[in-house]
């Protein structure tokens, strides 16, 4: 399965990058939110 077919269609890279990049930003942020809420009640119950 070396040899392309010329019915192949050629995969966007640029495309799937960047799309990969979008996911990886979001998971990113996700986690920073997570980690900031658990901080916080963590941070506001250790001050109590």
């Amino acid at each position: 399965m070396s040899h392309e077919s010329p019915d192949t269609p050629k995969r966007n890279w640029p495309l799937i990058w960047a799309g990969i990049m979008v996911g990886l930003l979001v998971a990113a942020t996700a986690a920073g939110l997570i980690a900031m809420y658990v901080g916080n009640f963590n941070l506001l119950d250790w001050m109590e």
